[in-house]
């Protein structure tokens, strides 16, 4: 079956930026001008397997329904958000409502393109019926809030289990120190990226002393950490 993508945005020139952005790649494209449109269209064509939605269109768009259903009838599609500076909460939202990432404007077209083959090959790793994510022996579950190795729970804080499940949910993709704290603690926290290595550094001290690989969070020098692909 081909695979359809579906560029969400009331700009006009900003759907056919992104139309650009893959004017190599193997997609047919169709386009939506509002949350209402691009509901229409999720529920009546089942090629589309990947949505380029801006942030604002949240409210009209309803991911958490969509991907239930879609589960349901054994379909899988990925969202990517383009937001503006300012809508971290907007971002924050879509994240936990269900999409997989997120691009601030303007973004250059081969940032794009990297995102959309990062949560493409998400579709690979094993994700449960109930949404929970597995990296061979640690399991990862949002509903019951939960993280298990070798069925042994391993207790997190909320900001700890927030930053691995963020990570978790876009294996191989790097988030800065500073996305961790937009996303997790909002604009307004007065802290520094500090807060975030302490946290990371907590999290692979309990991963540890359950015999997980500390390394299944990466740090990458300079920028930020990642759930290793290889894992």
């Amino acid at each position: 079956m081909e695979r359809q993508l579906l560029i969400a945005d009331a700009n006009e020139e900003m759907r056919t930026f992104v139309k650009n952005c893959f004017s190599q790649e193997a997609f047919t494209i169709v386009e939506a001008a509002s949350g209402s449109e691009a509901m229409e269209l999720m529920l009546q064509d089942n090629r589309i397997s990947l949505v380029i939605l801006d942030v604002m269109m949240i409210g009209a768009v309803d991911l958490e329904m969509l991907k239930a259903l879609f589960k349901q009838n054994d379909r899988a599609f990925s969202v990517i958000l383009l937001s503006g500076p300012d809508d971290t909460a907007r971002v924050a939202r879509g994240l936990h409502l269900g999409a997989d990432d997120y691009l601030v404007k303007p973004f250059d077209p081969a940032e794009l393109l990297t995102r959309v083959d990062s949560v493409l090959r998400r579709l690979q790793y094993p994700v449960s019926a109930d949404g929970s994510f597995q990296i061979q022996d640690l399991v990862i579950d949002p509903k019951k809030y939960m993280v298990t190795y070798n069925d042994q729970e391993i207790l997190l804080t909320s900001k700890e289990y927030k930053i691995l499940y963020r990570l978790a949910s876009n294996p191989g993709r790097v988030y800065s120190r500073e996305e961790i704290l937009q996303l997790e603690w909002g604009m307004d926290f007065a802290g520094d990226s500090r807060s975030v290595d302490t946290h990371v550094k907590n999290i692979r001290t309990k991963l540890a002393s359950a015999g997980c690989n500390r390394n299944v969070i990466e740090t990458i020098w300079g920028i930020g950490y990642r759930i290793s692909e290889d894992q």
